[in-house]
This record gives C-alpha cells, sequence and structure tokens, in this order.
C-alpha cells in the first residue's frame, strides 16, 4: 500500500516529468539537440530528505514541405516504489509538435510558425548560436517537428 511518501514521490515525478533518444528517418535536424538538467535537494517540513533530478531534452527536425511528419501526439508513463518509509519515483514522458514555417528571417535570428492544425501565428526569436547558422536552411512550407523529452526521477527518505 502506498504511504504519504509514495504519493509525494508519484506527484513529483509526474509533474516535474526527460530524454528518450528520438531518431528521425531520413531528415535534417536543424540546430542542436538541447539538453537541460536540474538537480534539486530539500526537505519537506523538516522531516523528509527529498532528492528531485529532471532533464529535459528538445530535437527540432526540419522537413521540405512533402515529407510526411511523425504524428502529433504525446505519452507519459510513471512509477513509484516504496520500501519501508523510502519512496522512489520516475516517470517519462515525450510530446510531439508539428509546425508549418511560413516566415524565416536569418538576418534577424526570427523564425514564424503556424500549428497544421489552424491556431496563431508565432514568431521565435532564435537564440542559440548553433541553431542561428542553420536558419538559412530553413524555407517558407517546410515543416518543423519538436521533439519534447523529458524524465523525472524524485526519492524520498526520512531525515535521519
Amino acid at each position: 500500500m502506498f504511504n504519504r511518501r509514495s504519493l509525494i514521490g508519484i506527484a513529483f515525478a509526474s509533474s516535474a516529468i526527460a530524454a528518450m533518444p528520438v531518431l528521425a528517418q531520413d531528415q535534417a535536424t536543424v540546430g542542436i539537440q538541447t539538453q537541460t538538467s536540474y538537480s534539486i535537494d530539500g526537505r519537506i517540513a523538516a522531516v523528509d530528505n527529498v532528492s528531485l533530478i529532471v532533464e529535459d531534452t528538445r530535437t527540432f527536425v526540419l522537413s521540405g514541405p512533402n515529407v510526411r511528419t511523425p504524428q502529433a501526439g504525446s505519452a507519459t508513463v510513471g512509477a513509484a516504489v516504496a520500501a519501508g518509509q523510502n519512496v522512489a519515483g520516475a516517470a517519462v514522458s515525450q510530446s510531439i509538435t508539428n509546425w508549418w514555417v511560413t516566415a524565416v528571417n536569418p538576418a534577424g535570428n526570427r523564425i514564424t510558425l503556424v500549428s497544421p492544425n489552424s491556431g496563431p501565428v508565432r514568431t521565435y526569436n532564435v537564440t542559440n548560436p548553433a541553431s542561428q547558422q542553420q536558419l538559412s536552411r530553413v524555407k517558407p512550407g517546410d515543416s518543423l517537428t519538436d521533439i519534447n523529452s523529458r524524465i523525472a526521477v524524485v526519492s524520498i527518505t526520512p531525515r535521519s
């Protein structure tokens, strides 16, 4: 049976959800794969020790106008295990979003995108130097696929 620590572990891991490798078949990657890692240690009400590790990876894949893109969607898996007063939990998720390129400004380091399902047109500033170098390859009508992978691992133990 899950105790209070188990429920907190599941909540932490499920809400923080990073990185499963993704392969794009015969498609060039725009820019680089970005990865951000976080590590947090703390206490809950001065009673429990908490360690939380979160990793977030984003991959952008550029496709020509007539290339089939992966289906948009998301999936999440989480699990927790308790042993006595100790609990550990993990959650992994991946989401895929597709965009159409409506405009690109390599000199201004900006790209304008719209969802294929309609919605607002959005302009983004490209701040990563490696990605800025790739903007000249992007053309209006291209598809840009954003693959976002996340993992979170939490451990909760009683304070010694």
